[in-house]
């Protein structure tokens, strides 16, 4: 919790700032010291949202026929965002001649939570008055509720899937078994409540001849499966079948994914996008890979983000060669990558899906509104967190740590109170 608190320096006497009005009206007469205070009821901080402050001055008078001393200011305080500053220009104790009026110091509050009275505490004001030696004012206010909170669970993230897939006479087998883990790996995905979007293409264009242009949720995993062999249906010419970086990026480019496209609206910048793989031999595709991993994430948004995996070798072995280029970049992007130089390397592909569903963001929380960030408090599986996060104004998110990332569908909630416009 941050208290804030403002002194006010004063410089010479031109630059002092007006005493108050003192109502002075029945004041009784005498020779001893008298102290008279403005605010002289109470000081009222008026009606504030938490990160909206105020201010209020306060003044003391002698209204006695000789000189006061003031010895002692004490501010009690019952919430722990109101604070007072004494003006600064001497410590005290203070000696005040008859009819002098200076400014003692200011009160100030800054609420960064919600407080349900009204009463924010009292300032005493102790003097040599012998008939009111300790002057108490009353401080007021109040702080109108506007708690936020935003709920998750923990990596239930939309998916876009693209298949690139090098269909050629060589890998023939692993494209049978991708395809017969395809209702395995769509089932997965479905019972973790993952709303996705799958496609495959052989094409060098990123096109494929199925009746419709993506599998998600609604199809049955026998339709998902059925649709995929569709969509690989036709093989690719041997000059571009390697190129899958390609093939994929021509998938998801404009031309693709505009009206009219092969693949109108598949594409979702608020989705993590899985890009996979398939061949036996090096990526064939022109360039740098990295360069196909950067035009990718330039079309998300975070914290979604853009993972590559494979079905491919990991080194030369049999008659497969290493699958550079996807091997690079599940690396960088610690995706799956599913080695045909294991053996019996097809039954790891069922169990695809529920690794996709583990990946799905689950350290990256964007909030609804801009928070004060002094505020904000998470929750996970509704046990506060005591650290193991931050808050990161690039993305208005909270990111939490390695060691405090939940379990999949875990319920995640954040708090605060949003960034106020202060008049």
């Amino acid at each position: 919790m941050h208290h804030r608190s403002a002194l006010l320096i004063l410089g010479l006497s031109a630059c002092l700032p007006r005493p108050p009005a003192f109502d002075t009206d029945g004041a009784p007469s005498g020779d001893g010291p008298q102290i008279s205070v403005s605010p002289d009821s109470e000081a009222d901080m008026g009606e504030l949202v938490v990160g909206c402050g105020s201010e209020v001055e306060v003044w003391v008078r002698n209204v006695g026929g000789s000189e006061l001393e003031v010895f002692e200011v004490d501010l009690v305080a019952d919430n722990p965002d109101l604070s007072w500053g004494l003006e600064a220009d001497s410590p005290l104790p203070w000696f005040i001649e008859p009819d002098e009026h200076r400014l003692l110091g200011t009160l100030s509050f800054l609420p960064l939570t919600e407080f349900a009275s009204n009463n924010l505490g009292t300032l005493k004001v102790t003097s040599d008055d012998p008939d009111n030696a300790t002057v108490s004012l009353p401080v007021l206010g109040s702080v109108i509720s506007n708690r936020m909170s935003d709920s998750w669970s923990a990596g239930v993230y939309p998916m876009d899937l693209v298949f690139t897939i090098d269909r050629s006479g060589s890998t023939m087998d692993e494209v049978s078994y991708l395809s017969q883990a395809i209702p395995a790996i769509t089932e997965s995905l479905d019972s973790h409540g993952v709303h996705f979007r799958m496609l495959a293409t052989t094409q060098i264009d990123g096109c494929h001849p199925g009746s419709e242009i993506w599998i998600d949720n609604d199809h049955s995993s026998s339709i998902a499966q059925a649709l995929f062999d569709e969509m690989v249906d036709v093989a690719a010419s041997a000059k571009t079948a390697t190129q899958g970086l390609l093939r994929a990026e021509n998938a998801l480019g404009a031309e693709a994914q505009t009206s009219g496209g092969c693949n109108d609206g598949f594409r979702r910048d608020d989705a993590m996008l899985h890009i996979f793989g398939v061949s036996d031999e090096a990526d064939g595709s022109p360039g740098d890979s990295h360069d196909y991993l950067l035009t990718q994430q330039e079309d998300i948004k975070p914290p979604y983000e853009v993972v590559y995996n494979a079905i491919g070798a990991s080194q030369n072995c049999g008659d497969a060669e290493t699958y550079h280029g996807f091997l690079e970049l599940s690396d960088t992007t610690q995706g799956q990558f599913v080695s045909v130089c294991d053996g019996d390397w097809w039954d790891g592909l069922d169990s695809l899906g529920a690794a996709l569903a583990q990946r799905a963001d689950r350290a990256t929380y964007i909030l609804s509104e801009v928070p004060l960030t002094e505020t904000i408090t998470v929750e996970v599986n509704f046990e506060a967190l005591d650290g193991g996060w931050v808050y990161s104004e690039a993305l208005n998110a909270v990111v939490l740590d390695d060691k405090t990332v939940p379990d999949h569908g875990t319920a995640i909630k954040v708090g605060y109170f949003p960034e106020p416009v202060c008049e």
